[in-house]
């Protein structure tokens, strides 16, 4: 089939009217002064906490595992074998065993283990990938360093996921895997999607940046698709400043994953002192992606804690949950009930009236802490310009082609409506979360009644 060449002016126009618009266009609201009335309603309420929560919260071991490592002899998976066994390597094993999953492939970054995923699934150059447009931008912009093109398609307006039904809607005869991003709080239906992508050969890969541990039926995300690619990033739930990992049970995959990761090469079975651990068994050309070993010590150590840490948030969140149940708004993301195991990395409350902008302002002045607002769907980010690198042209003609008319009026909507909390508030004490709920509930009878 015959494509249409987009000319500059087509281009400008486009770049004027959709992807570029900003990420702060939106006009206040019509409450400048929601702060103030609110602070008026808030003296019956729970005294706030003296503070609240800091993050990252370093591990009881994270000091002694991190000095270790400085003082191993080896910082990187490129070192030396002196007889020390990496801590890349033990978290590898640690977290695979968490997750109940086969193998795991640790890495600098999410987005290297996104681009690894695809790269490792062989796709021809030029397929499209269906991604959400309410993610993060190295979603799509893996795909676009992957040789491939992303496809934007709207999600599930009560969950903010991709359902089947809106990855119908984005595919065409050149699909030929799907990302599915767990967002915020809330899996998609994995069984669901599998089902739907198998039926249309569709390979399946899992951006779970967002969802360390959450599960659905007692399976953990990351574990569904061929592949499960998580994000360690300072904000994270399990953190270690910058750092990522692969999982999968395709224990064929992972000579091909460990050489993507390190130039071609993989780990020996058994190294001899003085050589190196890897093996340039050279089957697939590969990138530097490995993750440090001081960051691998402290990644170590941080899972240690990270069952206790969940435990505490999600009972605080269900509390909250229930705080605002059975009240006129707002409201929070739908989960299924199949889902048995939360995952908190933002929390979405969703107002339907006013600017949720000014809200979250009003919010962070009132509380003390950092509500923000989504950032705006792939398609209007100004994170997401692949023009602006001449070696993706193809890619992104075809990008802009496809773009052209498609709107995403589900996550436009929750991006429109949504302020965000990060999950390290619901590390406090539930006398918190009481008055946390009390704040929420008059800033929505402040911003109804105008």
């Amino acid at each position: 089939m015959t494509r249409a060449v987009v000319n500059d002016r087509q281009l400008h126009c486009w770049r004027s009217c959709s992807l570029l618009t900003t990420d702060n266009d939106r006009p206040y609201g019509p409450f400048p002064f929601l702060d103030y009335r609110m602070r008026r309603k808030l003296s019956a309420l729970t005294e706030p906490p003296a503070s609240w929560p800091s993050w990252p919260q370093p591990a009881p071991n994270a000091e002694p595992y991190v000095l270790d490592a400085l003082h191993s002899g080896r910082w990187a998976i490129s070192s030396m074998y002196n007889g020390r066994r990496l801590y890349e390597r033990r978290f590898a094993e640690s977290f695979a065993s968490y997750l109940g999953v086969r193998h795991c492939v640790p890495t600098d970054h999410c987005s290297s283990a996104l681009v690894m995923a695809l790269e490792a699934l062989d796709l021809e150059n030029g397929s499209e990938v269906v991604v959400p447009a309410l993610t993060w931008v190295a979603t799509a912009s893996a795909v676009f360093r992957a040789g491939l093109v992303p496809v934007l398609a709207d999600v599930d307006p009560r969950t903010g996921t991709l359902s089947p039904e809106t990855i119908a809607e984005a595919l065409t005869p050149s699909t030929a895997a799907v990302i599915v991003v767990h967002w915020a709080c809330v899996m998609a239906d994995m069984p669901t999607i599998i089902e739907f992508a198998g039926a249309r050969g569709l390979a399946v890969v899992e951006d779970t940046a967002q969802a360390h541990g959450a599960a659905w039926q007692g399976r953990r995300a990351g574990t569904f698709g061929t592949f499960g690619c998580f994000s360690m990033q300072h904000a994270k739930v399990l953190s270690c400043g910058e750092g990522g990992a692969l999982v999968t049970d395709r224990t064929d995959m992972v000579q091909r994953l460990e050489e993507l990761r390190a130039d071609s090469r993989s780990y020996r079975s058994t190294p001899h002192p003085g050589q190196l651990e890897l093996a340039e068994t050279t089957s697939v050309m590969g990138s530097n992606f490995g993750l440090g070993e001081l960051n691998a010590a402290l990644l170590c150590a941080q899972l240690e804690i990270l069952p206790e840490q969940h435990a505490r948030r999600n009972a605080n969140y269900l509390l909250f949950e229930s705080l605002l149940a059975g009240s006129s708004g707002p409201d929070l993301l739908h989960r299924d009930p199949r889902q048995d195991q939360l995952s908190l990395y933002e929390i979405p409350i969703i107002f339907p009236e006013g600017d949720n902008n000014e809200i979250a302002r009003s919010l962070t002045k009132l509380t003390g802490l950092n509500f923000h607002t989504p950032r705006p769907p792939l398609g209007q980010s100004r994170l997401l310009q692949p023009w602006t690198k001449k070696t993706l042209s193809p890619l992104t003609r075809r990008f802009l082609e496809l773009h052209r008319d498609r709107a995403h009026p589900n996550a436009t909507h929750l991006t429109s409506h949504a302020v965000l909390l990060h999950h390290s508030a619901f590390l406090c004490a539930p006398e918190a979360v009481h008055y946390l709920a009390g704040v929420v509930r008059e800033t929505m009878e402040t911003v109804r009644v105008g």
